[in-house]
């Protein structure tokens, strides 16, 4: 190879490093609301620690972790669950490793989505002030078994926010909130009367829709 040919190599290497970069920059570029921290460890990394050990299997210190996190965590998780999933970013995240010879930690769209679902489950009842805008996100295929847990964390708090739903047209929607009353039923005697109502209206109607199961312990 020649000085030539090499010098001409070396630029389009130079080239290729800054396109990387750039794409790294651009997926990596912080959006929406700050991400809140707790001792020194960002909340996304408690819940990558809380799913490892299982959401609903969790030690003192992460339930110590949520509390101190409480309601100020719910506009960064908010925004992380509720943004529209962008294809492009997977694929150019697809580009960037099939160039790279080491890992970089380039987050997926689907995965934001479910590590903000699992926050939410993990604030508890912190979540609360989150009912109004989750409750659109019931007939959701990629966030609704998140939400029917958020809110069955909830109890009869979720009552108010469910009731308009069951007169919703989505079957799925509709057969989502006629679960998630059964749960809540468990402990609810309105809950229960609401679940019956329901039941009796879906009934009537076309098929609910399949069956959505939360993500929680029975």
């Amino acid at each position: 190879m020649n000085l030539s040919t090499r010098r001409a190599s070396i630029k389009k290497l130079v080239f290729l490093a800054g396109v990387v970069l750039l794409a790294v920059a651009l997926l990596m570029w912080p959006r929406g609301p700050k991400e809140p921290v707790y001792q020194g460890k960002a909340i996304t990394q408690w819940i990558n620690e809380a799913n490892d050990v299982g959401i609903f299997e969790q030690t003192d210190e992460m339930n110590a972790a949520m509390a101190a996190f409480g309601t100020n965590a719910l506009p960064f998780l908010l925004d992380e669950f509720t943004s529209s999933i962008a294809p492009w970013r997977d694929r150019l995240s697809r580009w960037i490793s099939d160039r790279l010879s080491f890992a970089v930690p380039l987050r997926r769209e689907e995965e934001r989505v479910s590590r903000a679902g699992r926050g939410l489950i993990l604030l508890g009842t912190n979540a609360a002030p989150a009912m109004p805008l989750l409750a659109r996100y019931l007939n959701d295929p990629r966030r609704d078994g998140f939400v029917v847990d958020v809110f069955a964390g909830q109890g009869e708090a979720a009552l108010p926010f469910l009731i308009p739903e069951m007169a919703a047209t989505n079957a799925v929607g509709a057969s989502n909130v006629w679960h998630l009353l059964q749960r809540i039923g468990r402990h609810s005697v309105r809950a229960r009367v609401f679940a019956d109502d329901l039941r009796r209206t879906l009934d009537r109607g076309p098929e609910p829709g399949r069956k959505i199961q939360g993500r929680a312990r029975p």
